[in-house]
């Protein structure tokens, strides 16, 4: 720092004598920032001539801009691993500001797209959008400033777009280099974003994923949340768009993440490929996480589940019903390749035929004579060759033993087995 006051004495310098966070540490920078337009550039980057210029115009025009974030070679100071995409926050997994190809980027004009994400090395925004967000938030533990701040600007309803012809090299680590979070740090941070923007059965749903995830890490964030509770900005009175909507706009074959349950995301890609040109049975729906993930590969689904939800734990048995299945595959739009069958699997067992399915997967009761009778009636209808997909190995008892029991190989991912060939 005393170097580059010599060196530069036109630079304005801002410090602080403790370490500050990268939340903290930009809003800092933004504080003492004046003009129409900032610009923020991570540490090791290196714009390319008329790239800043190009990126303030942007802003200008719409509310934040984002370049195309190169590779840089320290050694040689030069830009490598060049990339032209945008980005998104993937808020079925990581939480993390991923890459979205250029390709699946809306165009707005001539070289310039929608973009769902800032990558937090190098953007400009409008000082009147930074300020109308709520700018970085500082309550954030280490991590998070980015994915925070580009949902706030996706649900207040501002655009972030791309320009590839802005270009910015970046040094790009691996993982956590500068700070090493700890999972229920990520959590807190998650909650409170959560209980900034997100409506009452967002909360649940996505408190429910790290529930599963890492309970007591989960435990521990929530804890540490509550406490601060107070300096988190309420803002959802002020949303434009929810984050469902985000994620319905940006997952593409995931966006069946978004629905309640207990299937995961390679557990969904397995079953995906599994089912990929086939008819299928599924017994067992709950709101349709499982049917609408394989109805958008499979040539359909027939779903049977009661809806009694007698398996389910019983402070969730109220909130299950036919009705929010239903919606959650019309609003995917499978309407016409998900038919849904709202009985007990054994007084419809009849209306299907020996040798009539490709895939059978069973996610129903998990009581071990249920998923005998389950199995009995997939092995019946499931054609030679086929397959049957059973959910909660190794989670449920029940569900173990009678798999066990037939004494077939099958291949395992996470608690998901798949019996082919049967």
């Amino acid at each position: 720092m005393a170097k580059t006051k010599t060196h530069y004495p036109q630079i304005v310098v801002n410090s602080h004598p403790k370490p500050y966070g990268t939340s903290c540490g930009k809003a800092l920078g933004a504080d003492a920032a004046r003009g129409e337009i900032m610009i923020f550039l991570d540490a090791h980057t290196k714009p390319a001539p008329g790239a800043l210029d190009k990126l303030a115009q942007l802003a200008l025009r719409y509310s934040v801009a984002c370049p195309a974030v190169d590779g840089l070679n320290t050694e040689t100071w030069t830009a490598n691993r060049k990339r032209s995409a945008g980005m998104y926050v993937d808020l079925n997994d990581s939480w993390h500001c991923l890459w979205k190809n250029r390709e699946d980027l809306p165009v707005l004009s001539e070289n310039v797209y929608r973009t769902y994400a800032i990558p937090g090395e190098s953007f400009a925004i409008r000082r009147d959008v930074y300020d109308a967000v709520g700018g970085w938030d500082r309550g954030l533990i280490s991590w998070g400033s980015d994915t925070s701040l580009s949902l706030r600007l996706f649900c207040l309803g501002h655009t972030v777009v791309h320009c590839p012809e802005a270009r910015i090299a970046h040094r790009f680590s691996k993982g956590f280099v500068q700070y090493d979070p700890h999972w229920w740090q990520i959590f807190a941070n998650r909650i409170r974003i959560l209980r900034s923007l997100g409506t009452p059965e967002e909360i649940e749903h996505f408190s429910n994923n790290m529930r599963v995830t890492r309970k007591d890490s989960y435990d521990a964030a929530l804890k540490y949340a509550d406490a601060n509770d107070s300096t988190i900005p309420r803002l959802q009175h002020r949303l434009v768009h929810s984050l469902m909507d985000y994620v319905s706009l940006t997952a593409g074959h995931r966006r069946w993440l978004a629905v309640d349950g207990w299937l995961s995301a390679r557990q969904g890609e397995a079953l995906q490929s599994l089912v990929r040109g086939k008819r299928v049975l599924e017994i067992g729906a709950y709101r349709g996480r499982s049917a609408c993930c394989m109805a958008k590969f499979a040539e359909c689904v027939i779903s049977v589940d009661p809806h009694d939800c007698r398996s389910l734990p019983r402070d969730r048995q109220a909130r299950a019903s036919l009705g929010d299945m239903l919606r959650n595959r019309d609003r995917f739009g499978l309407r016409e390749k998900v038919e849904m069958i709202a009985e007990p699997i054994e007084d419809v067992e009849s209306r299907f035929g020996d040798d009539s399915l490709d895939v059978v997967f069973i996610d129903g009761d998990h009581r071990y004579e249920a998923v005998v009778r389950d199995l009995r009636i997939a092995r019946r209808v499931v054609k030679p060759g086929g397959a049957i997909a059973v959910h909660d190995y190794g989670n449920r008892a029940g569900v173990t033993q009678a798999v066990d029991e037939l004494k077939l190989p099958f291949k395992q991912i996470e608690t998901l087995v798949i019996l082919e060939n049967v």
